[in-house]
């Protein structure tokens, strides 16, 4: 009886834990991250490739989803499509580059699977559109407060790595902080270098546009900020984060 009755309460535990939504949340963000992988991967084989018979494109377009949407319109000569993707000077220069292009001649038989690899890049990216806007969505219904300080995809990156909602909001600021350093932060540790000043925040544009010298303050407004939203997204779920961003912002001012 002891031992069914142990066999019940872990199951009710696991089976909680599966319903958690911020698990949603977490494979959601996994998942953009290897979909901008496969992008990026895919994109590097696109421009290989093709350059064989065009390589002054890949100047004109590094984009990944703009080089492979102007491959498929130029072959298929749709010049409205093209004026639609870029300027018509742009296009000129496109057509210049191609009459005195140093690439090769391939067939049009070569030409179908790289054309191909162009159509799976856009679907792709058309795929990771879809899981950001499902993920933006769930950001902002499972923790709005955090969300709207930080924005759904680096919500969802402090999810991921701190565990889950709950865990993140028994944080306290100084290890949100540094989410996401750790390696940084073994080697202070260990070998007595210079401690990190942020680790997965630099992401925020208010640190990433900051000048180096005020990050580290700005990190750790930031960070405390979080850390009260955090705890109002999983015990009281009430929303505070307008007046945490105004906050923040006066505090900002005073560091800058």
């Amino acid at each position: 009886m002891e031992r069914r009755e142990f066999f019940e309460r872990a199951k009710a535990i696991v089976q909680k834990s599966l319903k958690k939504k911020d698990r949603l949340i977490v494979n959601a963000v996994h998942t953009v991250d290897d979909l901008n992988n496969e992008i990026n991967q895919l994109s590097e084989r696109l421009k290989d490739w093709y350059g064989i018979s065009f390589p002054e494109l890949e100047s004109l377009f590094p984009d990944p989803e703009k080089y492979a949407s102007i491959v498929l319109a130029l072959e298929k000569n749709e010049k409205e499509q093209l004026l639609k993707l870029t300027s018509e000077e742009k296009l000129n220069q496109i057509f210049d580059a191609r009459k005195d292009s140093l690439g090769a001649e391939i067939t049009e038989n070569d030409k179908k699977p790289i054309l191909d690899l162009a159509k799976s890049i856009l679907s792709t990216v058309e795929l990771r559109s879809r899981v950001e806007s499902y993920l933006e969505s769930l950001c902002n219904e499972l923790c709005p407060n955090v969300s709207y300080l930080c924005g759904p995809l680096l919500t969802a990156r402090l999810l991921a790595i701190a565990g889950g909602l709950e865990e993140l909001a028994e944080m306290p600021a100084s290890t949100i902080q540094v989410l996401g350093a750790e390696k940084a932060l073994f080697k202070h540790i260990k070998r007595g270098s210079p401690p990190p000043k942020h680790g997965l925040l630099f992401q925020h544009p208010i640190i990433s546009g900051a000048s180096k010298e005020k990050r580290g303050k700005i990190a750790r407004a930031l960070s405390a900020k979080i850390a009260i939203a955090a705890k109002a997204d999983a015990f009281t779920h009430h929303f505070i984060a307008d007046k945490l961003k105004a906050d923040l912002e006066k505090r900002l001012s005073e560091i800058k």
